[in-house]
């Protein structure tokens, strides 16, 4: 099956609902192209069906890249949703407590504290956006962080 098809048939079955048959097919694809179709079928439909796929994805196997793909849909795409903010944090949190030193989880995580619910505390986004900043001291997610709370 190629790329197009794949995602094809993958927009395919979530909207019918078929998410076992999405998930097969989601299990195929890379990851970046079954992220942006999902992402967009999302945005486009607001179909929860997207973030069920990332349910049935993670039940078969956990890994941060599912967690922040999953956060990204609910806290972009699906946050109309009452509580959609509140479980992305939670994937954000599980993304890096499976990968505790990559920066690109701990910058998303990051954006839990600008979001509408103000999810990461003041002085964990601090203790974070610190961490970013060691390793990459130009970091833009960290120094807005540290401004706004007028640490920078």
């Amino acid at each position: 099956m190629d790329a197009t098809s794949g995602v094809e048939a993958l927009v395919g079955h979530v909207r019918s609902g078929d998410l076992t048959s999405a998930v097969r097919v989601a299990a195929e694809l890379d990851l970046t192209e079954f992220r942006e179709a999902m992402l967009g079928e999302a945005f486009d439909h607001q179909s929860l069906s997207c973030y069920g796929l990332y349910v049935g994805l993670l039940q078969r196997g956990e890994s941060a890249e599912l967690h922040v793909a999953a956060s990204e849909v609910l806290g972009l795409a699906l946050n109309i949703y009452p509580g959609a903010y509140p479980v992305a944090f939670v994937h954000a949190q599980r993304a890096l407590a499976l990968e505790p030193e990559d920066v690109s989880i701990k910058e998303h995580l990051l954006s839990f504290h600008n979001n509408p619910e103000r999810l990461l505390p003041p002085a964990e986004a601090a203790r974070v956006a610190g961490e970013v900043l060691a390793v990459d001291p130009s970091n833009a997610a960290g120094l807005e962080v540290l401004r706004r709370l007028d640490l920078a």
